[in-house]
Order: C-alpha cells, then sequence, then structure tokens
C-alpha cells in the first residue's frame, strides 16, 4: 500500500475499534519484549510501524527511551501528544518504514502488531527489515510478530463478523478475506456497519511469509541469531496464531 492506502485504512475509526480493544495482555507483552530484547532503563528501543503508540508508550512507561515511525499521520499526532502530556523519553515520527533510519541508533528494535508485510513487493518487506538493522547498535536486538501462516491456512476463515459496543451504539465489523496464491498474499474487505446503518468499506492486503521465509529476509538484512517461537515464548506448533522472530 502506500501512503494514500495506509493512511486511508489505518484511520481513527480503526484504531477505536481494533487498535485501543488490543490493550488485554499488554503488560505481559511488555515485560515478555523487555526481557527478549534484554532491555534495563534508560536504554532506547526503536518502536518501527508504531501506530499510535499502543506498545512505544508503554514501553517509555517502564523507563526506556523510545522512538517510533508510522506512516499514519493521524497514529504519531495522537501518540506524541500522550507522550507530552505524561512526559515520557518517547518520539514518534510521521514517516516511510522503508526509508526511515532512527538517529541515534537504538539498544534494541521491535516492529510489533502484525504490522510487517504490507509492502506489496518483496523487496520493499527485506527494506524495511534492513532499516531495522541500520537503526541498531552493534549486537542490538529485534522483535517481529507476525500471523503464524500455516495455523492461518489451516483454519482460514473467508468471513469474520464482530460486533462491538461502543459510546454512540453497535459498531458491525465484517472481515471478508481472500486467499490470492499467485500473489503469496492474504487481500482482505473490511465494512464497518455503523450505528445510523452507514456501510464504510476499506481494503487492505498482507504478504504471506512462512517462518523460514521471515528467517531467511531477515538475514539477508544483516541479522543472525534467529530465533522463531509463538507468542507466549513457546515453540511454534502449527497451532500457534502468532510467529515472533528474534534476531540480533
Amino acid at each position: 500500500m502506500n501512503d494514500d492506502d495506509w493512511n486511508d485504512f489505518y484511520d481513527a475509526r480503526f484504531a477505536a475499534l481494533v487498535l485501543d480493544r488490543k490493550r488485554d495482555g499488554l503488560p505481559a507483552t511488555i515485560d515478555r519484549l523487555i526481557t527478549w530484547l534484554r532491555l534495563s532503563r534508560g536504554q532506547r528501543v526503536f518502536d518501527q510501524c508504531c501506530g499510535n503508540g499502543r506498545v512505544g508508550l508503554p514501553l517509555a512507561r517502564a523507563g526506556l527511551g523510545v522512538v517510533g515511525v508510522d506512516a499514519t499521520e493521524g497514529y504519531i499526532d495522537e501518540a506524541n501528544r500522550l507522550a507530552q502530556a505524561e512526559s515520557l523519553d518517547a518520539r514518534f515520527v510521521h514517516a516511510d518504514a522503508r526509508s526511515f533510519v532512527a538517529a541515534p541508533r537504538c539498544d534494541a528494535a521491535i516492529n510489533w502488531g502484525t504490522s510487517f508485510g504490507h509492502a506489496a513487493k518483496d523487496e520493499d518487506n527485506v527494506a524495511i527489515l534492513r532499516r531495522v538493522f541500520e537503526s541498531l547498535r552493534p549486537g542490538g536486538r529485534f522483535a517481529l510478530e507476525y500471523p503464524h501462516v500455516p495455523n492461518l491456512l489451516r483454519d482460514f476463515q473467508p468471513s469474520i463478523i464482530q460486533r462491538v459496543q461502543t459510546a454512540g451504539g453497535e459498531v458491525i465489523l465484517i472481515r471478508e478475506s481472500t486467499l490470492e496464491f499467485t500473489r503469496g498474499q492474504l487481500a482482505q474487505v473490511w465494512t464497518y456497519v455503523l450505528p445510523n446503518g452507514e456501510r464504510v468499506e476499506k481494503r487492505g492486503a498482507t504478504r504471506l511469509y512462512l517462518p523460514h521465509e521471515l528467517a531467511r529476509m531477515t538475514r539477508e538484512a544483516g541479522f543472525d541469531e534467529i530465533e522463531l517461537f509463538d507468542s507466549a515464548g513457546a515453540p511454534l506448533s502449527r497451532t500457534s496464531a502468532k510467529c515472533v522472530m528474534l534476531a540480533r
């Protein structure tokens, strides 16, 4: 997707109905990231594809310095507003992750919340990994969260319907998915049915990389010591919902 596509798909509605509702279990995720990345207070973390700071802000509250980047300007504005309100050591930048390099270099980096793989071309996704590598000090660690494709294919659901209660009434979220095998991607149509009956349609796509392909691309970007496990740190299995990759 280009910048206009990202700003259209990842809007305030998506943040309120999807991102902000993923906060359950977030404290445990923050603790795991600090452990996996071997972080201590005062060190700096690069939050690539940071969204509205859902993970970066709690890391800053834990005493870490944070620099984040995202292509959605509204999310960056919100994250910076919250960081300033709490006087956190956190700075969020509106830029393209394919070209942005954090400066000064950081001690660790994350790309969390299944934000990776939205570029249609493999070389663009590798470029994102290269920018992480260039943003890290020697020995810096990187953690990436991604859908576990074997499980996604095993339990593929072409249509998912969610009902979300908001202050303005119930919103129905319909996600229709198509596996595009020739492109190796998951194409989705998200339809929001608003309380007044209005329907808002958004389209997006994600490349589908198997775990060994993620590892290969990450090595191409310069990393080594690559580990793969699930979101709780257990060995990957065919029923794992997410694949976590840790690299140095």
